[in-house]
């Protein structure tokens, strides 16, 4: 306690003489000056310091440490059940540690996990029929597998057999080690042995010792190896809305060893996301994790869309939906034979995927890291660990090959005056929140409904052949259609009273169908953080905002 008083008590001074030993060492390593790179320094942390109050001014201060859990009491009904709360440490901690082991395990009874398919081709498979599926050759004769399982299959071969795309370069140098620790942020949370990033930034002068770490981690990714201390990550769980932790509503981040993080985002983030990038593998509907597009891309093409179809009076279907626990339901093996398809070194997939197999899943809560973990020892978990670096390229990686499925569908085509000039698409996305469109110039919105029931179905059974599922309940649709007043003027109808329905039936849902919403056309939805409405008003965006 003396020494913590005595600490904060210089707490300025040891702050300016930890900052001027960093300015000598970039002096030292980028060729500067020191009082430019102590200048550098003091902005940097000038403007961090000012971002951070701008943040709490703006949003508050946010405790989202666990301290307990809302359980609903009818779950059957969770629109109107009642809620029980449960405070005491070590019954949140079991009852988390149950939760998880169930949430893991919601795309086992997919066909890649329990289907026919399954008994020779598992959730952690690599053996030759891997092999056969990127060579074009698997042999589905006395394998009972639907259209779309034969879809995933056929899209996970390479784009031509005979010449596969090249293997990339899963060596890592001590330098490039070294860029990843400098690149790093010391305050992000990580490495349940206690080796956080922090550590490894201590180490940056220290080219040699990194290196050996570098190398060891080349040794695992050559030969298909892991270290017992990757297979442990402990999962913070964060309320999807705060200060409010229903046990149905929260996020469960995975908190893996710094090292191993930084391996997996160089490797499969950024190497194996170029090598898909320059061989056309990643659908151009995929607007998510991709270098050079964000979200705001796939909104103004949602808005461009609305604009041209009020322009062209055009009737039109416009379905929204989102994944439920889009990437705690990838399923292992197939994402790795997606990651070999776009330039993975088998051996480097060998790794991760037995990571993921022998992964030991420790809850975090306000109380502490729970005492008991959940793992594949129980019963299936499969997922790709959401937080790490690498499960963004694999999401990226397994809606492409759903996307080139769906450009069989009808989709919509956009014209212009120039006749020879048009666009079609079946739709776009942003990570997992999708937009599937439907018209066409003279098609009208009965028929438009008919055929986007059917896009919906397909991409709804294309999603649970993969591990997903739809979340039903955040599903909406717009059906756009226009009348003329009798002055002549064209006017879009709100779409309340046509009579017209769109039902889905889910996958696991043992063959009942259900509604899906429909708004009206001048209600604005909120789809990746923005509220469009067809008919072009920003009344709901507006109000929003004003909140």
């Amino acid at each position: 306690y003396q020494m913590l008083r005595t600490v904060q008590k210089h707490a300025k001074e040891i702050r300016d003489s930890f900052l001027e030993d960093r300015a000598e060492h970039l002096a030292e390593t980028r060729q500067l000056d020191k009082s430019t790179a102590l200048r550098q320094l003091l902005r940097a942390e000038r403007q961090t310091m000012t971002f951070r109050k701008l943040g709490t001014w703006i949003k508050g201060r946010e405790h989202v440490s666990l301290d307990r859990i809302l359980v609903p009491d009818d779950p059957s009904d969770i629109k109107n059940t009642t809620w029980t709360a449960v405070l005491e440490a070590q019954a949140l901690c079991e009852l988390l540690t149950q939760e998880g082991q169930k949430h893991y395990g919601q795309a086992s009874p997919t066909p890649f996990v329990t289907g026919p398919i399954a008994a020779i081709l598992g959730p952690f498979s690599d053996n030759a029929r891997c092999d056969a599926i990127l060579n074009g050759t698997f042999d589905f004769t006395d394998i009972e597998a639907t259209v779309e399982v034969h879809d995933i299959v056929e899209g996970m071969q390479y784009p031509d057999p005979t010449q596969p795309i090249p293997t990339i370069n899963t060596t890592i140098t001590a330098e490039q080690f070294s860029d990843m620790v400098t690149h790093s942020r010391e305050r992000t949370s990580s490495s349940p042995s206690g080796r956080h990033y922090g550590i490894y930034r201590s180490l940056l002068r220290d080219m040699e010792l990194l290196g050996h770490i570098a190398s060891l981690a080349n040794f695992c990714f050559k030969w298909g190896k892991t270290l017992t201390r990757w297979e442990t990550v402990t999962q913070p769980l964060i309320p999807k809305e705060p200060g409010i932790p229903h046990l149905n509503r929260v996020r469960r981040i995975t908190l893996i060893e710094a090292d191993l993080n930084m391996c997996l985002s160089e490797l499969f983030g950024r190497r194996l996301m170029t090598s898909a990038e320059r061989h056309g593998l990643l659908h151009h509907a995929q607007h998510g994790s991709r270098k050079g597009m964000m979200s705001i891309s796939a909104v103004l093409l949602k808005r461009l869309s609305y604009d041209i179809i009020r322009q062209a009076r055009m009737d039109a279907c416009v379905f929204d939906n989102d994944a439920s626990a889009c990437y705690d339901r990838i399923i292992p093996s197939i994402a790795m034979i997606k990651s070999r398809r776009a330039g993975m070194s088998r051996p480097a997939t060998q790794t991760l995927l037995t990571l993921l197999q022998r992964m030991k899943y420790y809850v975090r809560t306000a109380y502490g890291i729970s005492t008991t973990a959940f793992s594949n020892t129980i019963d299936w978990i499969l997922g790709v660990m959401q937080g790490a670096g690498h499960s963004c390229t694999l999401w990226a990686l397994t809606s492409s090959v759903m996307f080139e499925k769906m450009e069989e569908t009808h989709g919509a085509r956009f014209h212009s005056p120039r006749p020879q000039r048009t666009h079609q698409r079946t739709g776009e996305a942003f990570v997992d929140d999708t937009t599937l469109w439907l018209l066409k110039l003279g098609l009208l919105l009965s028929a438009a409904v008919t055929l986007m029931q059917q896009t919906a179905q397909r991409w709804e059974r294309l999603l649970h052949t993969t591990g997903g599922a739809l979340n039903l309940n955040k599903c909406f649709w717009y059906g756009i259609a226009w009348y003329f007043t009798p002055a002549g003027e064209p006017k879009m109808t709100t779409g309340h009273d046509d009579g017209y329905s769109i039902r889905l039936q889910s996958s696991n849902g043992g063959g009942t169908s259900e509604p899906i919403q429909r708004f009206s056309n001048h209600s604005g939805q909120r789809t990746l953080g923005v509220r469009l409405a067809p008919d072009g008003n920003d009344i709901d965006e507006f109000k929003y905002r004003l909140q």
